[in-house]
């Protein structure tokens, strides 16, 4: 690009904010830096083509499992304005391996997940089978697995047995709360039937529950809802 272009499409200290350019009607002194200011024109024709954007098929449950994230891990909104995750999310659009194949809405799902790893210590992709335990406490029941990033299907649920425990309510949901699955057992573990595990497929996401009863059948302690998600691509 050659540097006249480069000027004329860079921002300058006089360029409006994005809420400003974006407002239904716009102030008079806005509306006619918008009208010479190619910078601007450029930043409000991809913020309204992020708001007019549509989720791609297969795109609605990553999207369903990044808000299941942010719910799980109960992050603060990354101490971002709405406007600033929209130029973050624009700006990545344009990186080469996502180019023709994501939608604004899908990047900008990527972006917030992407922002909550440098809140949270990342705990890499679990093999549920043979990695340690990782154990998260919720309530009095504590969870063991499975929890967070898999690198394939689960076969049991897993947590510590809880003192005065008769039975456990297991519960294995959609992540929009569809539960899926439900059994009683006697013991910390819960084997996953058949039927579930056929739609534990790689890209889907998962939330359980588990709560501890005692021999009147009164719940004493629960796990609040745990999520996993099966990932699709492994680096």
């Amino acid at each position: 690009m050659s540097d006249p272009i480069r000027r004329a499409l860079s921002g300058g200290p006089g360029c409006p904010p994005l809420e400003a350019l974006a407002a239904p009607s716009p102030e008079a002194a806005v509306q006619r830096h918008l009208d010479s200011c190619p910078h601007c024109q450029n930043e409000l024709a991809m913020f309204q083509q992020f708001e007019a954007a549509e989720l791609r098929s297969g795109e609605a449950t990553d999207l369903a499992w990044v808000e299941a994230e942010l719910d799980r891990r109960r992050v603060p909104a990354l101490q971002l304005s709405w406007i600033d995750r929209i130029r973050a999310s624009l700006g990545t659009m344009f990186l080469p391996e996502y180019r023709g194949r994501l939608s604004f809405a899908t990047v900008a799902a990527l972006l917030i997940v992407a922002g909550i790893a440098l809140y949270v210590p990342s705990r890499g992709v679990r093999n549920p089978e043979v990695d340690s335990p990782a154990v998260w406490r919720s309530g009095q029941v504590i969870a063991i697995a499975p929890l967070g990033d898999l690198d394939r299907a689960p076969t049991q649920l897993r947590w510590e047995a809880v003192p005065g425990a008769a039975s456990y309510r297991v519960r294995v949901l959609e992540v929009d709360g569809t539960e899926v699955w439900s059994s009683n057992v006697p013991a910390a573990t819960a084997d996953i039937p058949a039927d579930l595990a056929a739609k534990m497929i790689p890209g889907r996401a998962f939330q359980w529950e588990v709560e501890a009863r005692n021999a009147s059948g009164k719940r004493i302690a629960s796990t609040g809802l745990q999520n996993f998600h099966i990932v699709t691509t492994i680096r």
